[in-house]
């Protein structure tokens, strides 16, 4: 292959990926021709484009099914505990987590104290109020709450590792990552 042609597929600022071309003569591609097909290729882009809208979708189907299917059984269970037990342990089961817990925090803003956990590896859950942890034990947690936004926790970056007391306080089990 003497020549190659490349051209992105994009949209916008947005490089969907790139076609290349290949030829045995040298010097057989010209930029025009780089500008025309990326004019004739462009229905390919909207295609890539209308793929990842209709996954995006799909995934969002599933997640409020997972919702609908949880205010279903959890609304006639008559008892709190027993709604918070089944909350955990539909999360487990359908979302790709091994274990659920659901704390609230503290009358005094400093602990944090659990109210029900399902653990996938056990398949059992456990409820009821455990031992109030504080939260200078828990700064990602604190983090969490103080900002009002989820944090993910990936033991495998630096930047976002937990420390070792903190994951011996919250969690059973060793964790590799985690979503707050």
């Amino acid at each position: 292959c003497q020549s190659v042609l490349a051209v992105p597929l994009k949209t916008g600022t947005r490089v969907w990926g790139v076609i290349l071309l290949g030829h045995r003569e040298q010097n057989r591609y010209r930029k025009i021709e780089g500008r025309i097909l990326q004019l004739v290729l462009h229905h390919l882009t909207f295609h890539l484009i209308s793929l990842e809208l209709r996954q995006e979708i799909a995934k969002r189907d599933r997640l409020l099914g997972i919702l609908e299917e949880l205010d279903r059984q959890v609304v006639k269970l008559p008892d709190l505990s027993q709604r918070l037990n089944r909350m955990s342990e539909m999360l487990s089961t359908t979302l790709p987590v091994t274990s659920c817990r659901i704390s609230i925090l503290g009358q005094d803003g400093s602990t944090l104290e659990s109210l029900s956990e399902y653990n996938l590896r056990k398949g059992d859950s456990s409820s009821g109020p455990a031992q109030p942890i504080p939260l200078d034990r828990l700064p990602w947690h604190r983090l969490a709450l103080l900002s009002r936004r989820p944090m993910l926790v990936n033991q495998s970056e630096p930047e976002s590792m937990m420390s070792k007391e903190e994951v011996r306080a919250a969690f059973i089990g060793p964790v590799n990552s985690a979503l707050l």
